[in-house]
């Protein structure tokens, strides 16, 4: 028997983007300022280094680092040898 593709998603099994991409919602206060000071970087087709963010959102570099740190986990960020950005997503600014 298979399984109808307009039926809901089983209880406690993630949908494909949920196993690609971790929910904005769990992330912290200090996670979310720097996302959002990628987003506007990323807006403008800027790559954000770690010194753009710490002036940006006046976090210390180590906390910035952390919070990218986790965004990268979490794949909201992408890194390269330029600095980050948005990783996919399916919304738009």
């Amino acid at each position: 028997m298979s399984a109808d593709r307009n039926s809901a998603p089983i209880p406690g099994q993630a949908t494909l983007m949920e196993k690609q991409q971790g929910d904005v919602q769990g992330l912290s206060s200090t996670e979310l300022v720097v996302y959002e000071a990628v987003a506007i970087l990323d807006k403008e087709g800027r790559t954000a280094t770690v010194g753009d963010l710490a002036h940006a959102t006046g976090l210390a570099e180590d906390k910035v680092r952390r919070a990218l740190d986790r965004l990268v986990s979490e794949r909201h960020v992408r890194a390269s040898d330029a600095g980050f950005a948005l990783d996919a997503h399916d919304w738009g600014l």
